[in-house]
């Protein structure tokens, strides 16, 4: 008996990109940044609306897109109502995620509390 051939596979996953066909800029909240690839099963409550987003060093997780700043405003509010304190509102150009637009504001949590 000779040496057996098995047969090598190769698994290619594809990236998540963040695309945007009616407009070039849109807004976005993230709600986390990790150097490690998360599970979605850490998103209770708003796993059905979180996106992956890898970059080189950090994976970013947003929740939804909005094609307004206000409507992103109340999503971050709606995020911070959930738990999740640290999220804030990011600008998407031309598919990339840009920089940070609206950090939190303490003011504003201690409002929505009441």
């Amino acid at each position: 008996m000779g040496p057996k051939l098995i047969e090598k596979k190769t698994i290619v996953r594809p990236k998540l990109v963040v695309k945007r066909n009616i407009k070039t800029q849109c807004y976005c909240v993230q709600v986390k940044a990790s150097r490690r690839k998360l599970s979605m099963l850490q998103f209770r409550g708003i796993a059905n609306g979180v996106l992956e987003i890898p970059g080189k060093i950090w994976y970013r997780y947003i929740y939804k897109t909005y094609d307004n700043l206000a409507d992103a405003n109340k999503g971050m509010h709606l995020m911070h109502q959930k738990g999740y304190r640290d999220a804030f509102v990011r600008k998407i150009r031309d598919g990339k995620v840009g920089s940070a637009v609206k950090r939190k504001s303490r003011v504003n949590i201690e409002i929505l509390k009441k």
